[in-house]
């Protein structure tokens, strides 16, 4: 029980100083992360 009460109290704790970074960097005009990569591709390891 006490692991978890910690990992719930850890998430704000580390996403409130975050958003704003996110947000500045958004304003900026910077792609998001996860769109970093072109859309439509794989690394080689999931390729079929």
């Amino acid at each position: 029980m006490a692991r978890a009460a910690a990992a719930v109290a850890a998430f704000p704790a580390g996403a409130a100083p975050g958003a704003p970074v996110l947000a500045g960097l958004a304003a900026r005009g910077c792609p998001p992360v996860r769109e970093a990569t072109p859309r439509g591709t794989l690394p080689a390891h999931l390729r079929a």
